[in-house]
């Protein structure tokens, strides 16, 4: 599922949440501390690694991303935030 949100200073943001086997492919960045970073393949695996421990563990997990973008603007790369867990 994904939604664009226009702020009151101009900016549109598309923000997506979804099964992280499907979010996190569509990702190239990854904030970290409020620093948006490019997704290496290291912190990909990092990122998996924790999805399965989750997984192992019986949670649902889902992944949230996001980019900012213009009205016009159609992109499938986004900047993974994180994970989340339902209990």
């Amino acid at each position: 599922m994904s939604v664009s949100v226009r702020f009151a200073d101009g900016r549109t943001l598309c923000f997506i949440k979804g099964a992280p086997d499907v979010v996190l492919p569509l990702c190239r960045k990854t904030e970290i501390d409020g620093a948006v970073l490019d997704l290496s393949e290291t912190k990909r695996a990092a990122y998996k690694s924790a999805l399965s421990a989750m997984t192992k563990s019986a949670l649902r997990v889902l992944a949230f991303g996001y980019k900012e973008q213009n009205a016009a603007e159609i992109s499938e790369e986004n900047t993974t935030i994180g994970f989340g867990q339902c209990l």
